[in-house]
């Protein structure tokens, strides 16, 4: 941090989300996140290959399972690799950029994950409802268009809420009572 004549710039935070805990409980937390966050990575990378290669799961539901799970991916590789980091290291400090660039990230995967749950929904609801127009209502170019616009809403969203968390200066410490950056 660095101080000026009347206040101060974060430049730096500090995660204390596993600062109290002992090293052997951290190298458990390490084991188990570790193995938690492959075993993700694996099953969610298994799903995308099989829904993105398979011909016979050529419809809307797998597309969309697919791209939910591409998102799943990304949500948890913006925050797990630097949890994992910090159960190791004795640094706990994420830089502005760092801290900003991984809530962006956050805000804007998770939001187009909740889009996407609803475009879900509803893919299900035409199934069900409307099973004779199903493949009309919900042709290849409505799906497309349906994941692009979660993905414009997400980022959009990851934008404004980057803007309202940081358009003021910090007047507090630089701590933060978690294991990734959050909003202020």
């Amino acid at each position: 941090m660095v101080d000026l004549r009347n206040g101060s710039i974060v430049t730096e935070f500090i995660l204390v989300g596993f600062e109290q805990s002992s090293s052997s409980t951290r190298a458990l937390l390490f084991a188990l996140f570790l193995a938690l966050y492959s075993l993700a990575m694996a099953m969610n990378g298994l799903i995308i290959f099989i829904t993105w290669t398979d011909p016979r799961l050529n419809s809307p539901m797998y597309f969309f399972l697919g791209h939910l799970s591409f998102l799943d991916v990304c949500f948890i590789t913006t925050t797990i690799p630097q949890m994992l980091i910090h159960l190791v290291v004795k640094n706990h400090t994420v830089s502005f950029v760092s801290c900003l660039t991984q809530m962006y990230l956050v805000f804007c995967v998770g939001v187009a994950e909740c889009i996407l749950l609803a475009f879900m929904a509803y893919d299900r609801y035409v199934a069900i409802c409307h099973p004779l127009n199903y493949a009309q209502i919900m042709s290849q170019h409505v799906c497309v268009r349906l994941v692009s616009t979660a993905w414009f809403f997400g980022l959009i969203n990851g934008i404004f809420l980057e803007y309202m968390s940081f358009r003021n200066p910090f007047c507090r410490d630089n701590h933060i009572e978690n294991f990734f950056c959050e909003a202020p």
